[in-house]
């Protein structure tokens, strides 16, 4: 299975873990509330941590906390020292039995790429879980603060996160004075899936001052025909890859020109590979994904 077949498959992984009302009284000064409604005292500090999905192996080591991981998936690539940690398997099946030898007190996981049985296997197992749902900046600024408290790293945390809103902030304020230009983000070719509105993805597509032509879809993920998109007529084309592998990004460039050649991206040679592993890893490297989507235009 390819890195992007894999990025694709994570995008429909169906997670529904627990919650429970965040405004339920519980004292938000005293205690840290994940995205699964698990509460965590703000005092614990865990000194050995197991990452079960390459943004959070990301944010933990832009945290400066990369001391206290002691496992993470084989997909954990970024940043290369993370290759140098030790395996506990894929996002969708780790290995149990290996998590277990490491001695964890804290296990921090996704709601898109981990799944429900891994959730209900390590909490009946006696681990502490902590689990991410950042779909949005605001919940990755969240993911953020709350991972710099849990692992003694609060001070670094708030920089991390104010540097994020701040830069946001100051994309949003470029953008109100620029007419945006038509987007198609492709994160499947075969079949074509792109994003709507509500995903992470399609906010950092508005940060970058474009307008994601499916974005009033109905699905967060919506499979979408090549005869639609010809209708719509996008100024340009992104799809997530491999952008290391150049025959890759060449053989997508001269499909999508074949099936598309009279809308304007084509006609314009403005369509681009982007990487997946920035863009569709909802962390620390958030703002990075705008800028690369904005140095496209030209």
């Amino acid at each position: 299975m390819t890195k992007n077949i894999l990025v694709a498959l994570c995008f429909f992984v169906l997670v529904i873990f627990s919650s429970c009302d965040t405004d339920s009284g519980i004292n938000n000064e005293v205690y840290i509330i994940d995205d699964a409604g698990n509460i965590f005292n703000k005092d614990s500090v865990y000194k050995r941590i197991i990452s079960l999905a390459p943004n959070i192996t990301e944010t933990v080591f832009a945290l400066n906390a990369d001391t206290l991981l002691v496992g993470v998936t084989d997909y954990c690539d970024y940043p290369p020292e993370a290759k140098k940690k030790e395996k506990v398997g894929s996002l969708l099946d780790p290995n149990i039995e290996k998590i277990t030898s490491l001695s964890p007190d804290l296990i921090i996981m996704t709601t898109e790429g981990n799944s429900k049985y891994t959730y209900l296997s390590l909490r009946s197992s006696g681990f502490k879980v902590y689990v991410a749902n950042p779909n949005d900046i605001k919940g990755i600024t969240r993911m953020i603060l709350n991972l710099g408290a849990l692992l003694g790293k609060k001070s670094k945390g708030k920089i991390l996160a104010d540097n994020i809103t701040d830069n946001a902030k100051n994309y949003s304020a470029v953008n109100e004075n620029n007419k945006s230009a038509s987007c198609f983000l492709v994160i499947s070719l075969n079949p074509l899936i792109t994003v709507n509105k509500f995903t992470y993805i399609s906010e950092l597509i508005s940060l970058s001052g474009f307008y994601n032509i499916y974005g009033d879809e109905l699905l967060e993920y919506p499979n979408v025909s090549y005869e639609d998109v010809l209708l719509k007529n996008p100024d340009y084309i992104f799809f997530l890859c491999d952008t290391a592998n150049s025959g890759f990004v060449n053989n997508n460039i001269s499909e999508i020109k074949t099936k598309l050649s009279v809308v304007n991206a084509s006609k314009n040679n403005k369509i681009f590979g982007i990487d997946e592993n920035i863009l569709s890893r909802p962390g620390p490297r958030v703002m990075e994904s705008v800028k690369l989507l904005k140095s496209k235009v030209f």
